[in-house]
């Protein structure tokens, strides 16, 4: 895909992405005052549209940022953005789709100001990926603990993360590959940096609240198919790093992964030390609700005599 190629829609109109930019006095750039969603497209169509739509006016409405415009615009501003870009997807090739509201407030002035909205695509890198199914992940606890949720709410999806780069520049500098596990301040599990957290235990699926972790839309649907589709009981309950350690099976759930393996917390493998049984059974339940093999859309971008070495999951997922 020549990404140079690529168009974005910004704040009214449609124009190259290396032209979608913001001032320097942008309450975003200089405040992190901003908004943000991420959705993918699964063979070139949004996924969860409606949902990440939704999420983003809850959280500019919570945010006290006036996004003048309706859901069903903000849509169709998507679709529009995909539509353009499409031609420069193979077949194979999907986008991660990113939805930013910036602004909104003037700090120096203190009053509002109409918001910036700039959607665009770039492709999801699907080799770098792939590898995440293959062995599982490795996390590293950060010392850096999560927002409390009396500063910010964990509902609302924004742009202020510092804590999460200090908590990955903190893993990676113990493991180039691993990624930061957050705690609260009374060292119960929250969230990673880039998605939901679950442990499995003796058949039972639990999950942190959502007293300081986004709610996650995948999150969501993963608890939704375990019970409703797998029979499988799930927990969401507070989770201790103990509890991690000694967890059957430990995955996350994201936007871009949907559902992967996590099978190392802070040097300690989890259970066989291999992805499991339950997360290969949700990822499948996944599979089947949007009539896409995840697995396969990923493993099919590694080198085909890479693929039955390294392939770890039960089935052979259509990659060969």
């Amino acid at each position: 895909m020549n990404e140079s190629e690529l168009e974005a829609y910004h704040d009214g109109d449609i124009v190259p992405l290396s032209e979608a930019k913001v001032p320097i006095d942008d309450p975003g750039f200089q405040w992190g005052y901003n908004i943000y969603d991420l959705l993918i497209t699964l063979e070139h169509e949004p996924y969860q549209l409606a949902e990440h739509v939704e999420r983003t006016f809850k959280s500019c409405r919570a945010s006290k940022m006036p996004l003048e415009m309706r859901p069903e615009e903000l849509s169709g501003i998507v679709r529009d953005v995909v539509d353009r870009n499409v031609d420069l997807a193979g077949p194979d090739e999907d986008f991660m789709v990113f939805i930013s509201v910036s602004g909104g407030w003037n700090v120096y002035e203190g009053c509002h100001e109409p918001p910036r909205v700039i959607v665009s695509a770039r492709p999801l890198p699907f080799e770098r990926m792939a590898r995440d199914f293959i062995d599982g992940k490795h996390f590293v606890t950060s010392s850096v603990r999560q927002v409390p949720n009396e500063s910010i709410s964990p509902l609302v999806k924004h742009r202020s993360r510092m804590h999460f780069v200090l908590a990955d520049i903190e893993a990676k500098q113990r493991d180039s590959n691993a990624d930061p596990l957050l705690l609260d301040s009374d060292g119960n599990v929250t969230e990673t940096a880039i998605g939901n957290i679950f442990v499995v235990t003796d058949g039972t699926l639990r999950t942190p609240p959502l007293t300081d972790a986004l709610p996650g839309i995948t999150r969501e649907t993963t608890i939704r198919l375990a019970r409703e589709e797998l029979g499988i009981p799930v927990e969401e309950t507070d989770l201790q790093l103990y509890d991690v350690y000694n967890a059957d099976e430990v995955f996350w759930t994201n936007t871009s992964h949907v559902v992967a393996p996590i099978t190392k917390v802070d040097g300690t493998e989890i259970g066989s030390g291999r992805p499991g049984p339950i997360t290969e059974r949700l990822l499948d339940a996944h599979s089947d609700l949007v009539d896409v093999d995840i697995v396969a859309r990923f493993l099919k971008h590694l080198d085909l005599e890479e693929r039955p070495e390294t392939l770890q999951l039960g089935g052979d997922h259509g990659v060969q």
